[in-house]
């Protein structure tokens, strides 16, 4: 016997068509695909009830199954005062029929024993011919309602092969596998809300075995979400997540886009979650750029309800949407800012990518004596350290800014050596400190940096290296260096451009006395 199910799959994003190629293997029909054309933004309005009664008719109401309303209803006897139970029928089998289980508001405490034989316990060995016999209907259930109940988790279901619509919510379900529900090919609704599930493996949903349009993990006790269980190449019509414990999503199977591949549409609902900081999407999709995202842009993410603070995570996103973003960021997306203070109530598609900055702290490899602050609309991590006697032997490592300013103005350093962090300085402030020591090594990395040196009284000499310098971008003013007329490579130097502003420093000459660094002459 061969059922068909007709379903609508949307484009959520832009309202556009579905092509007959993303109903190929889905079971959809592409004649109505059309609905969301007057309304291409979100099927949910501030209320988070259902905005486009179209979309939530596609989604969720309107699958034509050739056969809807004829299902037979199979019984549960309980066989344990624990709530084991097996499945009955009280007529005979026949292969004509589809077969539905509801059993609501029960004490059932895991699956039937005698679906898909997960059970091993041996007491079954009384109802051996009831297991035996119930085996023939695995492939003819197209719907199970075990909702209300006391399930602690449930097992493979792989045996349902013609399973539709499946639904354990309000239960005590703690943990989801990614092997319960893989093979089963024609499963289409799947609710596992207001359950205690505090953790789901990698790829629940979204395996090219599967087709899930629409999974409820809402009201559950979620702390992370795997990105595999968020988006699929796979078309779906909506996941929720609504008030779980998520603050963060993780990528256990180091999950990449494939370039080669188009993915969903789909929407994703995380309202009222844990979120504060937006995801760093590049870092966890092992993206070379934010660009890459683009293959994601036909789904939908909603985070309204939750705390989010608007910083330095969000600007590279807004920043590569900014002149989309009053198209990118519909309605589901209109959240506002939570933190800092500043922005509290800012509405994200207002925000000034410039404010978006991160205060980071020594977790981060922001040394006690500094703070460090990365505002990745400048691409630059800006770092201001006091009472340093050397430089900082670490920094930061950023993974939004290329770039470093480093101001250590008014220390009391001393000599300026090469470190591991000095190749991203692009600004660098020793103005008014002790040195006496500049190192060729550390002018070779900084030979592009603006350097400030000004008014380091102890400082006589500079390494010969420093010639490679724009002397424009070299601030020496109050810097008295002790040189022969062997040192002509200054004088050349010098004599390459005149800047504008000059700082520069003055010449001690043997028995010539002190000269301003343009006098400079033999």
């Amino acid at each position: 016997m061969t059922e068909y199910i007709c379903m609508i799959i949307l484009s959520v994003s832009f309202g556009g068509n579905c092509l007959d190629t993303h109903c190929q293997g889905y079971l959809c029909c592409s004649d109505l695909c059309d609905i969301t054309k007057d309304n291409p933004t979100s099927p949910l309005n501030e209320t988070f009830e259902p905005l486009n009664e179209k979309f939530e008719q596609c989604c969720m109401r309107a699958s034509q199954k050739t056969w809807s309303g004829k299902e037979k209803e199979l019984l549960i006897e309980y066989i344990g005062v624990l709530g084991k139970s097996i499945v009955v029928d009280p007529d005979k089998f026949n292969d004509s029929n589809v077969y539905k289980i509801e059993h609501i508001g029960g004490i059932m405490t895991a699956i039937p024993s005698n679906v898909c034989d997960w059970d091993r316990d041996t007491l079954l060995e009384v109802f051996l011919q009831q297991v035996h016999e119930f085996v023939k209907y695995w492939r003819y259930i197209v719907q199970i309602d075990f909702s209300f109940n006391k399930l602690r988790k449930v097992e493979s279901l792989n045996c349902l092969q013609k399973l539709y619509q499946l639904d354990p919510s309000h239960n005590k379900i703690t943990h989801f596998k990614n092997t319960t529900i893989n093979q089963l090919a024609h499963l289409r609704h799947l609710d596992l809300s207001f359950n205690e599930i505090m953790s789901m493996d990698p790829a629940c949903i979204s395996q090219p075995t599967q087709n899930v349009f629409y999974a409820n993990f809402g009201k559950n006790k979620l702390p992370v979400v795997d990105v595999t269980n968020a988006f699929s190449v796979n078309p779906f019509c909506h996941i929720n997540y609504t008030s779980n414990l998520i603050d963060k999503f993780v990528n256990e199977f180091g999950f990449t886009l494939d370039a080669n591949k188009t993915y969903g549409p789909g929407f994703v609902s995380f309202n009222f979650n844990n979120f504060r900081t937006f995801p760093d999407f590049q870092s966890l999709l092992g993206l070379s750029n934010l660009a890459e995202l683009g293959q994601l842009v036909s789904f939908g993410f909603d985070f309204r309800g939750i705390q989010l603070d608007c910083d330095c995570y969000l600007e590279p996103f807004l920043s590569m949407v900014q002149e989309l973003k009053a198209f990118l960021w519909r309605d589901y997306f209109n959240v506002a800012c939570a933190n800092p203070p500043s922005l509290q109530g800012v509405k994200v598609p207002n925000l000034d990518p410039y404010d978006l900055v991160c205060t980071l702290e020594r977790d981060a490899d922001c040394p006690q004596e500094c703070t460090c602050i990365d505002r990745p609309s400048t691409n630059t991590l800006f770092v201001n350290c006091t009472n340093l006697k050397t430089l900082p032997e670490f920094l930061p490592n950023s993974t939004l800014s290329r770039s470093i300013s480093l101001k250590l103005s008014n220390n009391d350093i001393q000599i300026l050596s090469n470190k591991p962090y000095l190749y991203k300085v692009t600004f660098l402030d020793l103005s008014n400190n002790l040195l006496e020591q500049v190192n060729d090594d550390a002018i070779a990395v900084l030979e592009n940096a603006t350097l400030h040196i000004s008014n380091n009284v102890r400082l006589t000499q500079l390494p010969q290296r420093v010639q490679h310098r724009n002397h424009c971008i070299t601030y020496m003013e109050g810097l008295h260096l002790t040189y022969g007329c062997q040192e002509l490579w200054i004088e050349n130097w010098l004599k390459v451009k005149k800047c504008d502003t000059e700082k520069l420093f003055k010449c001690t000459i043997p028995d010539l006395g002190i000269k301003e660094a343009r006098e400079f002459s033999c």
